[in-house]
């Protein structure tokens, strides 16, 4: 689910630019801003690159064993989905004389999280029907926290913003278990059925 999360925002992100520049290439690439040598992939030159910087537990999000109907009597035991935030950077990687366009670039980027800062089905058709839903929030940096993120990818620091998005659901599916499914008593439910007006 975290990759159709983060192709879902490329995509929207993409047919948003395309629109207001008038360009029929995409603008945004789901990406890491480095390669296995610390140089900025070719695929991401002159690019806005959207990358994953962190994902944990969403435990806002609460559930336990999920019990469903099964046949036969018996109830389904599912494990509970597990609800994530990611945390997603876009990092304008231009060259040095396109500076003042990427930074325009990334500004319209932040506009249009601005204008659409959640994503539904309602909204967003096209989005994984097993996503029910993505919001996005600006989620601040230090000095020192950008100046360690940007260690990671070499050093070089990229005009960049983090958003947080909650909530992505991994929900597995499986079975883990079958329960009885336990009924009242025979007499009991007569005397219930006998005791309605």
């Amino acid at each position: 689910m975290i990759d159709r999360a983060v192709s879902f925002l490329a995509a929207r992100l993409n047919a948003h630019l395309r629109a207001r520049f008038g360009v029929a290439d995409d603008l945004v690439v789901a990406g890491s801003p480095a390669d296995a040598e610390g140089k900025l992939p070719m695929a991401l030159r002159n690019r806005l690159a959207i990358f994953v910087t962190n994902v944990s537990h969403d435990t806002m999000a609460r559930g336990g064993i999920g019990r469903a109907p099964a046949l036969a009597g018996r109830l389904a035991v599912n494990p509970a989905p597990v609800h994530l935030n990611i945390e997603v950077m876009l990092a304008a990687c231009f060259d040095a004389e396109n500076y003042l366009e990427s930074l325009k670039i990334l500004s319209h980027a932040i506009q249009h999280f601005q204008i659409t800062p959640v994503f539904d089905r309602l909204s967003a058709p096209e989005l994984d029907p097993r996503i029910s839903q993505l919001t996005l929030e600006i989620a601040n940096l230090s000095t020192d926290g950008a100046s360690q993120l940007w260690g990671i990818f070499g050093g070089r620091y990229l005009p960049s913003i983090r958003y947080l998005v909650r909530t992505v659901t991994i929900d597995a599916g499986a079975l883990v278990a079958e329960d009885l499914a336990i009924s009242a008593p025979e007499g009991s439910a007569r005397a219930a059925a006998g005791a309605a007006p």
